[in-house]
Formats: structure tokens, C-alpha cells, sequence
């Protein structure tokens, strides 16, 4: 038995020499597989990228809202939630209200219109943090250290991005602000100022752009909202029974689908939500792109298999005066069929890996567009490349299965050729 090294050094010489016969083979296959591993790559990491906060969550978190601040229904869920296994609770309430002060002014001096404010009332130590304030915010804490979840204790404020830096607070090293909240629909008589230091910034809800009607002196700004954060103990809803605002209970359980029913039955007038609930939402929506992408594998499998069988037969139609050569000076199938399926398996595999090559490439350049291209709200998306392990089976499965299977069928056609038409044909 010859040496394998030798026979597969012999392939490698031989498919270098009819590297030109190879070509249309070989563009056929790297165009096939790069387009179902990218498939495959980018329609992962889209779901990935989609939900991957979401999944960084909690499942355990349950929440529920009301807009009374005094509510027997929140009263009558939070007893009976202590029943049901280790279940833990805190408030925090969110209203709005018109922002305004004396220094509500920009560093260029034009006075800032009054602005309704969403505001934030949020116990001073959290265990945890979600909705508007874990979905959409993105804390950065001035004194540049990292926190779990969020601290505030009374006197300190969190203020949006767009409203600090036209306050000119980033200039000062323990800026401080005070703040009138003011019922929008009450007017003053139902009003409080609170001076707080503000030890935070998030991104804002959208970009401070002026208003047409904005003067040189005053200026207001379209779609911008304010948004502050302070602590319960300042936000002194006991001075606003009349504001329009929402109470909202946050659950961390280790039964959340039990509570999830318990809230439900509370039949509370704001809503509610699960952490466990939505996620099994997103685990349904991924199944079905599962099923999908099955689909679409295998269709790109027959047209890949078809556009194969095509090239091989094309590639071996030009050899076959080197077959019938062979075979005529003694060469036995078997040499036929162990040459040109060492052949095909160095091709193949060559163009699977050139494939993937490609496909990488442009995901990290698609990378690197989009963690350097900022939204309107000039926010950079951290968007990682994945591929989950069943994209991963069925790329291997399909690449082994057409390289073993054609690699073969190549080898096998190669000794169907009819030795003395073709040398006489030439």
C-alpha cells in the first residue's frame, strides 16, 4: 500500500496543476458556503444582539403599576406574596412635571423654556433595576466608578445628558442644581424646590433640538424631554396628591410564574410584566427563525448540490484525456479513484475555509461600522458577533456531507471514462 503522504502529496501537485480547470469549482463552492454560513451568522447574531439585554436579565423580576399612590390591591398582592417562595419587593414611582428654576439657564446664557420633566422617585438602595430606568438609560456616575444596580441617597439627583451639559454642570466638580417641580396641571400652588447634588448622567430620550419658535434669549426644544432621577426620600409625594403619577412594585421571586398569576388576579388598573414571561416570548420567536433557517439550509443545500454536481462534471470532462492516458499505461481504478478524491476532499475543504474566512472578515468589518456609527441620540451599539451551536452543527453537517459525498461521486466518474474514444479523440 502506497504511502498516504505521498498520494495526497501527488493531489496537491495535481490540483495545482489544473488550478484553471478548478476555478469554476472552486467560485461555485466558496459563493455557496460563505452565503449559507453568513446566513446563518448574521441571522444568529441579529436575534442575539436583539434580545441579548433582555436575557441578561432576572427571570425572576415581576412588576406591577397603578396610578394610586394608596392602592388595596398592591396592599392585598405584596401579603400574598409573601407566600409564595423566596419573594422579595421594592417601590418606586415615576410623575411628570414641569422642571424649572433660577439657574435653569445654558452655558451660552439663554434661558432654557420651562420643560416637563419625567421624573423618578426610587428608593435609595436598589437590589436590582429594571424598566425605563435598566432598558433605556445608561448610567455614568461622575466620580467614573461602577455600581450594581443603583444608589441614590437624599439630596443627589441623576440628571439626563442633554440637560447637564447645557447646564454647564460638567464644568464643576460636585456640580449641584436646584430644582422646581411644579404640577403641569395644578400650577404653583402645589410645588416644591429641592437643591441636590448630581452624581450621575444618563442618556436622554432624545437630542435638545431648538423649536422654530426659539429666540435669541429663550430657547425650547421639540420632542426633548427632562428626565430626573432623585431619591424617595426627597421626591415627597405626601406634597402632590394631586399629580398624575404611576406606583410601581417590583417582585424578585423564585417563583415568578406563580406570581406572575397572583399579579394577574390583582387586576390592577396600570399593568404588569415578567421577566420569565418575556423571555420565553423571545425563546418562541428564536424557535421559529430556527425553523426558518432549517428551511432555508436546505434549499441552499440542493441548489448547492446541484450547482456542484454541475462544476465537477464540467472539471472532469477536461481531464478525461489524462484519465484515459492513465489507464492506458496501467493505472487501476482504484489509483483513479484514490487520486481524484484526494483531489476534490483538498479542493473542497481549501474553499469551505476560504469561505469562512470571508464570511469572518465581513462580520468584523459590519462590526466594526456599526460599534463606530452613532445613533441620533449619538449612542455606539455594542453589537456582537454569534453563531449559535446548532448553525454551527448544520454548517459542519452540510460541509462534511457535500465534501464526502461529491468528493466520492468525482472520484467514481473518473473511472467511467471510456479510455479509447477519448485518446482517439485527441
Amino acid at each position: 500500500m502506497k504511502n498516504p503522504f505521498r498520494i495526497m502529496g501527488h493531489a496537491c501537485k495535481m490540483a495545482r496543476r489544473n488550478l484553471k480547470k478548478y476555478s469554476l469549482l472552486s467560485v461555485t463552492i466558496i459563493l455557496s458556503f460563505a452565503l449559507l454560513l453568513g446566513y446563518f451568522l448574521f441571522s444568529d447574531a441579529t436575534a442575539y444582539n436583539t434580545y441579548k439585554g433582555l436575557f441578561r436579565m432576572d427571570p425572576g423580576i415581576v412588576m406591577a403599576w397603578d396610578n394610586l399612590l394608596e392602592n388595596e390591591k398592591f396592599q392585598m398582592l405584596i401579603d400574598r406574596a409573601g407566600d409564595i417562595g423566596q419573594t422579595r419587593y421594592y417601590f418606586y414611582n415615576i410623575t411628570y412635571a414641569d422642571l424649572f428654576g433660577d439657574n435653569h439657564r445654558t452655558e451660552s446664557g439663554q434661558y432654557l423654556q420651562v420643560q416637563k420633566a419625567k421624573v423618578y422617585g426610587v428608593p435609595s438602595r436598589m437590589w436590582d433595576f429594571y424598566h425605563d430606568l435598566n432598558t433605556t438609560l445608561d448610567i455614568r456616575y461622575l466620580d467614573g466608578q461602577e455600581r450594581r444596580g443603583l444608589t441614590l441617597f437624599s439630596g443627589q439627583m441623576l440628571m439626563d445628558e442633554e440637560l447637564f451639559y447645557a447646564l454647564g454642570l460638567d464644568q464643576q466638580e460636585t456640580p449641584t442644581y436646584t430644582v422646581k417641580l411644579s404640577n403641569p396641571e395644578y400650577g404653583d400652588p402645589i410645588s416644591y424646590t429641592l437643591e441636590a447634588e448630581v452624581i450621575g448622567t444618563f442618556l436622554p430620550n432624545a437630542r435638545m433640538i431648538p423649536a422654530p419658535e426659539s429666540t435669541e434669549e429663550i430657547v425650547s426644544f421639540e420632542q426633548y424631554q427632562p428626565t430626573i432621577v432623585l431619591s424617595m426620600e426627597d421626591f415627597r409625594p405626601d406634597v402632590m396628591p394631586h399629580w398624575s403619577w404611576s406606583r410601581t412594585v417590583v417582585f424578585h421571586t423564585d417563583q415568578p410564574e406563580q406570581l406572575m398569576n397572583l399579579v394577574k388576579t390583582a387586576a390592577l388598573y396600570g399593568g404588569y410584566s415578567s421577566m420569565a414571561t418575556a423571555q420565553n416570548l423571545a425563546r418562541e420567536k428564536i424557535l421559529v427563525q430556527k425553523s426558518t433557517k432549517e428551511i432555508v439550509a436546505i434549499g441552499l443545500l440542493l441548489l448547492l448540490g446541484i450547482n456542484l454536481y454541475s462544476s465537477f462534471s464540467n472539471a472532469l470532462s477536461e481531464r478525461k484525456f489524462e484519465i484515459g492516458v492513465k489507464r492506458a499505461i496501467g493505472a487501476s481504478q482504484w489509483a483513479i479513484v484514490r487520486q481524484f478524491l484526494y483531489e476534490s476532499l483538498l479542493v473542497l475543504l481549501a474553499d469551505i475555509l476560504i469561505a469562512v474566512a470571508i464570511v469572518a472578515d465581513v462580520a468584523l468589518i459590519y462590526q466594526a461600522i456599526v460599534e463606530h456609527t452613532p445613533d441620533e441620540l449619538g449612542r455606539y451599539t455594542d453589537w456582537i458577533i454569534y453563531i449559535s451551536p446548532a448553525s454551527v452543527a448544520m454548517f459542519a453537517v452540510c460541509a462534511v456531507t457535500l465534501t464526502l459525498m461529491f468528493s466520492f461521486l468525482f472520484a467514481y466518474k473518473a473511472t467511467r471514462v471510456e479510455i479509447v474514444k477519448y485518446l482517439k479523440a485527441e
